[in-house]
Parts: structure tokens; sequence; C-alpha cells
């Protein structure tokens, strides 16, 4: 495993305990019909990780304001649509595969 891979992981973790996080905050009937924006959620993550690492001063501090915008950005859920896409097949191949003359 390379540190990248390393990175990636630690990154997706501390996203997903964000998001379990701050969705607590969430009462139970909003928290059935929204869910928070995992994609806001890493790009915030993004601008705190830095501080976050470094244990700066002022880190712990702005966990409860990035809580409080996370919740800001719900999106909202739509039922059946946990079921997988039926993609077409393709009539033909692509001329990269078909053979050369």
């Amino acid at each position: 495993m390379t540190a990248t891979d390393s990175a990636k992981i630690l990154s997706n973790n501390l996203n997903a305990l964000a998001v379990h996080a701050a969705s607590e905050a969430l009462d139970a009937d909003t928290r059935a019909h929204y869910l928070i924006n995992r994609g806001d959620t890493f790009s915030r993550l993004k601008c705190t990780f830095a501080p976050w690492l470094t244990l700066e001063r002022d880190a712990l501090d702005n966990v409860a304001s990035l809580f409080g915008q996370l919740i800001q950005n719900l999106v909202r859920t739509k039922p059946d649509r946990s079921v997988p896409r039926n993609f077409p097949e393709k009539l033909h191949l692509s001329d990269a595969y078909k053979n050369g003359a």
C-alpha cells in the first residue's frame, strides 16, 4: 500500500466520520428524508485537514462550525432510487476495437 492509498483511505474515513457526527445533530424526521452531501463534505474537509493534522490552536474550535456548515447543505433522498440503472447494449463496437484493414 502506497502513501497515496493511505491518504485516500484516511480522508474517506474522516469524511464518513464527519457526515455521521453531523447527521446526529439532525432530528429524526429530517434524517428520514435528507442526507448530508458527501461531496460537499469532502471539499469542506480538505480546507481543514492541514490545521487538524498539524494540531493548530484553533483546529478543534473549527469542528463545531464545520458540522454546522455540513448540516446546511442537505440532499433530499428519492425513494426507489437504490436500484442500478439498466444501460442499453451498444449495437456496434467502437472503431478502436474493429480490425484494421
